[in-house]
């Protein structure tokens, strides 16, 4: 998920487990505990705001003149079950409607109250706040809304967005009170990937299952999961248009940024991704994710522990073969062994970026010039706009430069990164050149091809005003025919 926010634009993102507002009595959703849920939730991120320690200036001087939060949350698969609906169908839609409709209604309504208490983001122009097509909907829908927004404005320009909470909803999911209470809880607005699936972290691949879909099974003295009933739906089960219909759901009361993927099965055509986003179009989606499977090497969440992989994975597999590679080709040529240090050509080609890094609690600007000998990084050199950090910069793209050349390691370009980044905050100005000299050595930044076919533009001498003969070298400041020069 990417959330839209303007140059250095914060925004506090908290979400709702919703399986915590099931009443299995009534087998509907606590509607009372639910509103008294939105207000606080509405409460506690406007506060946060004014509690924070930005690491910014910039950063405090957007977010207090916005006020801008994302109230979001997980476990819409979850709930959808326990009440019997199947999720992407018209039953589940139209409660998810309902459900996201009532979030949206009271979450303006105590941002209002709040803007009565406290004041209107700073910023808040109320002819041009409801011109969305969001607040068009809203007003259309509760139009009691509109005297508190033009007596008191509104305490924040967004209130919704629906994240993937990825990490958040597992980590939940492995809290036993709440894995008893709900069986499993969905992250962010998804179904269940499956009822048993491999999950990829950075600390290896960890086997997740779905008690609640077990717990139905024992309960009915069922052996299978082909004998669960309709509401029990996985992600890979759901047709493409499916999901794109339950995003259209929660999407039509979203302000702000929302997280859903659309699941392909592997022979999922051009064709049909066509119509997909073309009805995705017609539906108001402001945009869409599609994941065929299969279709990359990385894949976090797999049915089968071999595909459960982070990029990071995949990258690390990939540098343990080029490694062995090597290691290969140098024991082939140990008797011809190749110097360590290598004279590098008068000319060389490269790239120059231009680069933002912190220091000093300020964000500054430089340009990096790297330049490239037969694909791997030679020579560095770091020019900052300030002035202040120009003796850095020159120490740094020169012992880079010497590393580069000089490392005398197995591999001299994973030795330098991993220095530049070592102990190193990610937008410090060493970290910044360092990962930029990983991206162009890995092939993250393609770089331009020189042959030698490559012709040099071609020489023409010019007319010579003296005798005029096509024989006067402007460069030199002479007439090859007569003498003539102009420079004596």
């Amino acid at each position: 998920m990417e959330q839209g926010l303007p140059e250095f634009g914060v925004c506090n993102l908290g979400h709702f487990v919703l399986p915590t507002f099931y009443n299995e009595e009534t087998n509907d959703v606590n509607w009372a505990d639910l509103e008294r849920a939105i207000k606080a939730a509405v409460r506690l991120q406007d506060n946060i705001i004014d509690y924070t320690d930005y690491f910014l200036e910039e950063n405090e001087k957007i977010q207090k003149a916005e006020r801008r939060v994302g109230i979001g949350s997980m476990g819409l698969g979850t709930l959808l079950i326990r009440m019997g609906l199947r999720y992407g169908a018209d039953d589940g839609n139209e409660f998810t409607d309902k459900l996201y409709k009532f979030i949206a209604y009271h979450a303006y309504k105590a941002s209002v109250e709040l803007a009565k208490e406290k004041g209107s983001f700073e910023k808040f122009e109320y002819d041009k706040f409801i011109q969305s097509g969001f607040m068009k909907r809203m007003l259309s829908e509760f139009p009691d809304l509109d005297e508190g927004l033009r007596k008191y404005g509104i305490r924040n320009v967004t209130l919704l967005t629906q994240a993937p909470t990825g990490s958040t909803g597992t980590y939940i999911d492995n809290i036993p009170g709440f894995r008893n209470k709900f069986g499993g809880t969905t992250t962010g607005i998804e179904p269940y990937f499956s009822w048993k699936y491999w999950r990829a972290g950075r600390l290896g691949m960890a086997e997740q299952t779905v008690d609640l879909a077990q717990e139905y099974l024992d309960e009915h003295g069922l052996s299978n999961i082909s004998e669960l009933p309709r509401h029990f739906i996985t992600a890979m089960e759901l047709s493409p248009l499916e999901h794109v219909k339950a995003q259209a759901a929660v999407q039509k009361w979203t302000d702000s940024s929302i997280s859903k993927t659309a699941n392909c099965p592997r022979d999922y055509t051009v064709e049909q991704t066509d119509e997909l986003y073309r009805e995705a179009y017609d539906l108001g989606l402001k945009g869409m994710t599609i994941y065929r499977d299969g279709s990359r090497e990385s894949q976090v969440l797999a049915t089968n522990e071999e595909d459960a992989k982070l990029e990071t994975h995949v990258e690390a597999d990939k540098l343990k073969k080029l490694k062995a590679e090597a290691i290969a080709k140098s024991s082939e040529e140990v008797s011809q062994p190749t110097p360590t240090i290598k004279k590098v050509p008068a000319r060389l080609y490269g790239m120059r970026e231009k680069v933002k890094y912190h220091s000093d609690d300020k964000v500054r600007k430089a340009y990096v010039h790297i330049y490239l000998d037969e694909g791997t990084p030679v020579e560095v050199w770091v020019e900052p706009t300030e002035v202040a950090d120009k003796d850095l910069a020159d120490a740094l793209g020169r012992m880079t430069t010497q590393f580069l050349r000089f490392g005398a390691t197995e591999n001299n370009v994973d030795q330098a990164v991993k220095h530049l980044k070592k102990g190193k905050s990610m937008f410090s100005l060493p970290t910044v050149v360092g990962r930029l000299i990983e991206q162009i050595y890995y092939g993250k930044i393609e770089m331009p091809t020189f042959t030698n076919d490559d012709k040099p533009k071609q020489f023409e001498f010019q007319k010579c005003p003296e005798c005029g003969e096509k024989a006067y070298d402007k460069g030199n400041c002479i007439c090859h025919a007569c003498g003539k020069s102009n420079c004596n």
